[in-house]
């Protein structure tokens, strides 16, 4: 997203447009990538998909501050719910507004809280996979590979086509030092999600460990063109894991 304001600042929309893009690929509940990318579209003349866009932002988040600026700046009528703020019952009674505050737990870093209300999201919607994929996706985070991988598997049984499920799969098999395997998952996410970074740089580190050096700079060097900010922002937290992983043994 940051990356996407600095090209927009600097007028050069398409290539904004195709980091909005990769964006909602790794994040497809940010209300904010949708919105903001919306009006790009809108002032490319692009209406129709500029339409769409918005859309997509105001059914994941009505409220979000984002989507009542676009409308003023689009001179299109602000739903009057914009400007109300949802409560947190609504958001408990709201399959899609508690998927969205579990993920924004997540990006957040709050995992913690981010599993209790993925594991409540599970309980009263049992048939959305998401909140599984982001319980397994915060056990990852949490270091906990072993609780995470059952969870991500029965998904990968029920949609074997999930991007999302397979890159923090390959995640919690790298962590568990099946390297192989890791590297098998990462390769089966990127055939669903290219434009992936992460899934590029977890990739690198899983083929380093495997002393496919060559392979792992070209992959490492695919994930800084596809997110050079970002990707950078992941190596720092993945080395500061690492060093406390160290400093324990």
């Amino acid at each position: 997203m940051k990356r996407a304001a600095a090209l927009v600042c600097l007028e050069r929309d398409q290539e904004a447009i195709e980091s909005f893009d990769r964006s909602i690929a790794i994040h497809p509940l940010d209300a904010a990538a949708w919105i903001n990318r919306g009006v790009l579209l809108h002032e490319m003349g692009r209406d129709e998909e500029a339409a769409a866009s918005l859309a997509k932002g105001e059914e994941i988040d009505l409220s979000h501050p984002a989507l009542g600026n676009a409308m003023k700046r689009l001179n299109k009528p602000v739903i009057s719910s914009v400007s109300a703020p949802k409560t947190d019952q609504n958001i408990r009674n709201s399959r899609k507004e508690h998927l969205l505050w579990c993920d924004s737990l997540k990006q957040a870093r709050r995992f913690d809280e981010a599993l209790r209300a993925a594991e409540e999201g599970r309980k009263r919607w049992p048939g959305d996979l998401n909140f599984q994929n982001i319980m397994g996706a915060v056990l990852v985070e949490l270091g906990r590979p072993a609780e995470a991988l059952p969870l991500l598997e029965q998904n990968l049984s029920l949609d074997p086509e999930s991007g999302y499920t397979w890159h923090f799969h390959g995640r919690a098999l790298m962590d568990s030092h099946r390297y192989i395997e890791a590297l098998e998952s990462f390769e089966t996410a990127l055939t669903y999600k290219p434009e992936n970074a992460n899934t590029w740089f977890y990739r690198s580190i899983t083929l380093q460990n495997l002393g496919q050096i060559q392979e792992a700079e070209t992959s490492m060097k695919e994930a800084a063109r596809l997110d050079p900010v970002n990707i950078g922002l992941t190596a720092l937290r993945y080395l500061a894991v690492l060093s406390d992983l160290l400093e324990r043994r």
